[in-house]
């Protein structure tokens, strides 16, 4: 009689190790199946020159899940930025953008400005709006960013100005500066569209 409860007891033993076992060797094999996924759909690293520019020049770029933005201005020029009052979120408290961009200019680089081509309302398409039209949301305009679904207005920093549909600054992907002419997007797979 003494055995049967041991018995039972080493049979329910062996089994839960075994059924351990099991569950380890398929997290295992899950883990790197997704992984091998995350390798598969990680968009190649892209280079973009620097080239010197004479206006405010605005470049699309092919990239996963939409285009990148690159908005250049000559070395000479001091770009101008709305007053803070004017904008939502001037200093970026709640914007999806790598860390270290400076401000105001939320770049790497002064006179280069990167952003998805998305608006962070509805996620449409962006047109540069240049400084000095009568299209511009006030007079003067400095130049900016406007969403082609609804209207909502960025400053050339991509800030949100206030009384907008859109409640959130443009979203920048993480790049980094290899050297001072060249951009470099998409270094090391860490540079997914941000969420909706």
């Amino acid at each position: 009689m003494n055995d049967t409860p041991r018995r039972l007891l080493l049979r329910v033993v062996a089994k839960l190790m075994l059924l351990v076992g099991a569950a380890a060797v398929g997290y295992i094999l899950f883990a790197s199946l997704e992984e091998e996924q995350q390798q598969a759909h990680t968009p190649a690293p892209i280079q973009l020159p620097l080239t010197p520019v004479r206006h405010p020049t605005v470049t699309r770029h092919p990239w996963p899940g939409g285009n990148l933005l690159l908005l250049q201005y000559p070395a000479d020029t001091p770009v101008a930025y709305p007053p803070e009052t004017r904008l939502l979120d001037p200093n970026s408290a709640h914007a999806r953008q790598p860390g270290g961009l400076a401000q105001p200019q939320r770049s790497l680089q002064t006179g280069v400005f990167l952003a998805y081509d998305r608006g962070t309302d509805m996620g449409c398409p962006l047109e540069w709006v240049g400084a000095g039209t009568r299209q511009g949301p006030f007079q003067p305009w400095p130049g900016g960013f406007r969403d082609a679904c609804r209207g909502s207005w960025y400053d050339a920093a991509g800030r949100v100005l206030r009384g907008q549909e859109a409640r959130r600054n443009l979203d920048i992907p993480p790049y980094r500066l290899p050297a001072p002419d060249l951009l470099e997007v998409g270094v090391n797979g860490d540079n997914p569209a941000p969420a909706e």
